[in-house]
């Protein structure tokens, strides 16, 4: 009978260039493309996925952040303009009320665009709020 000879090579180490300890290694990924050994896996690679990981997660907490900011902005605004419509409004009940000569078609005009664009507003406030929900 005659003897197989079988020999394994090991992957060098892309990042320390030492021997890797299996015959595969381990990826090496994010760092570089390749294999490594398993001492550059614990103390290199590993670390550095955690990191991106993390990194990952406080990008997505700014966005979301970035959103609500964006989003209290826009009811604020909503909400200033809605008291100011009131007001208007109200100040043009009155001079309905009192039949105020030349003013009431003016008034009541007027009235018509603002009963308008407050349910404009309080569609856009439904809409943000569901967004959030």
């Amino acid at each position: 009978m005659s003897s197989v000879s079988v020999s394994v090579s090991f992957p060098i180490c892309c990042l320390c260039d030492k021997p890797c300890e299996s015959a595969w290694g381990n990826n090496a990924q994010p760092l570089m493309s390749g294999s490594c050994c398993n001492e550059c896996n614990f103390t290199k690679v590993i670390p550095a996925r955690i990191a991106g990981i993390d990194a990952e997660r406080k990008e997505k907490e700014q966005e979301v952040f970035a959103t609500e900011v964006r989003r209290f902005a826009r009811l604020n605004l909503l909400k200033t303009e809605l008291l100011t419509l009131d007001a208007e409004y109200s100040e043009n009940r009155e001079i309905i009320k009192n039949k105020v000569k030349g003013q009431i078609r003016k008034a009541q005009s007027r009235n018509k665009q603002i009963r308008e664009r407050l349910d404009e507003i309080y569609a856009g406030i439904a809409v943000i709020r569901n967004r959030h929900d």
